[in-house]
């Protein structure tokens, strides 16, 4: 293999693949704290000259949007003191005021068995980032649609088996053979699509924890938000009142967010099925100095002593159906449990019956596995 230092034409080589790369490289000395190198790609993805950032790597600080700036330099940190490569996605500023998402990946050069460089490369993400941030909004506004359709639907299917019941009950003294048939073939295609219905919901939800997670870093205040929009979008159809607080307008967190929302979507579909037509279901998030609390409280029936502590046991014996029987899987709790704790994270609750529940969900700001 040859080694690049054999030929100097390979320096020339590699040098005009980053003089043309689409890719913002880099090369910043620690010990000097000042930019030796980057090229004119910065210059597209920043919108700015290359001149107007050397050498201080505080003009570059400064171009990173204010509620970034202590992440990033959290992650400089670790970088550094980890000895491990690292990609990190953060907002830029642009000089017309409007923002860009980038993410940096930075490489430890060592010399003397001591860190030299960090050298690298930025790339603009901010259309990977359109896309997931609409592939997330459409995701959530598919699981409230179907809890609003399943809510929606369940009920004139169990009337139907209800009314079919009544009537079966009544002609159980004539010799209506015939009719009895028909009124149970009825009541059985109906409660067939009411468990079909049900069944789909929840086999969305069971298949969330089956692959691995894909962490980023998110607003998770902007996506809860997505969240309760779309349910309040359908509170004439699923008759209760959604409210969310927060301790801060944005909360920037690393998860894997289409299992995370799935979490969410879980839990306020439980508060939906046993919580009483115009109750309440409210969602608070809390930013702790290295944690996010997340709160998930109805005012409705609350869960049963009997059935708390083996609540988040797989196959629990504490499924039971919904106020307007919704299909329980004793699965469900389980899985949320395993997917908060893939996160490094605890969630626990109270509940006082006929009072309504609460669910915490509390989890590390920063992934601390990596």
């Amino acid at each position: 293999m040859i080694k690049l230092t054999e030929n100097a034409e390979n320096f020339f080589i590699l040098e005009q693949v980053a003089e043309k790369s689409a890719q913002a490289f880099f090369i910043f000395d620690v010990t000097q704290q000042h930019l030796h190198y980057v090229n004119p790609a910065f210059e597209q993805i920043w919108q700015r000259s290359r001149q107007s950032i050397y050498p201080n790597l505080h003009v570059i600080m400064d171009t990173i949007h204010p509620e970034d700036r202590v992440y990033l330099s959290e992650q400089y940190q670790r970088l550094l003191h980890h000895e491990e490569n690292k990609s990190v996605e953060c907002r830029i500023v642009l000089p017309d005021g409007s923002l860009k998402w980038v993410c940096f990946t930075a490489y430890l050069i060592h010399q003397h068995r001591t860190v030299r460089y960090i050298a690298g490369y930025a790339e603009d993400i901010s259309k990977s980032k359109e896309y997931s941030y609409n592939l997330l909004k459409f995701n959530a506004k598919k699981n409230a649609v179907l809890e609003i359709i399943s809510h929606d639907l369940a009920a004139p299917f169990n009337t139907i088996q209800g009314i079919a019941g009544l009537i079966e009950n009544k002609l159980a003294q004539q010799d209506y053979t015939g009719v009895q048939n028909l009124l149970k073939h009825i009541k059985d295609s109906s409660k067939r699509g009411s468990d079909l219905i049900r069944d789909f919901v929840t086999q969305e939800f069971l298949e969330s924890s089956e692959v691995v997670l894909n962490k980023s870093r998110i607003d998770i205040v902007e996506k809860i938000r997505l969240i309760i929009e779309d349910y309040k979008n359908g509170q004439k159809l699923i008759p209760k009142q959604f409210e969310l607080t927060t301790s801060h307008d944005s909360i920037f967190i690393e998860l894997d967010e289409m299992k995370f929302v799935q979490v969410l979507n879980n839990l306020i579909s439980n508060a939906i099925k046993f919580t009483r037509d115009n109750g309440t279901i409210s969602l608070h998030v809390e930013e702790k100095q290295d944690t996010i609390l997340i709160t998930v409280a109805d005012n409705g029936i609350g869960i049963p002593k009997t059935s708390q502590p083996v609540l988040f046991e797989k196959f629990t014996k504490a499924r039971r159906p919904g106020l307007r029987g919704e299909k329980s899987v004793g699965l469900g709790m389980s899985v949320i449990k395993t997917i908060v704790e893939l996160h490094q994270g605890t969630i626990w609750f109270e509940s006082e019956e006929d009072e309504g529940s609460q669910f915490f969900i509390e989890i590390p700001k920063i992934d601390q596995t990596q």
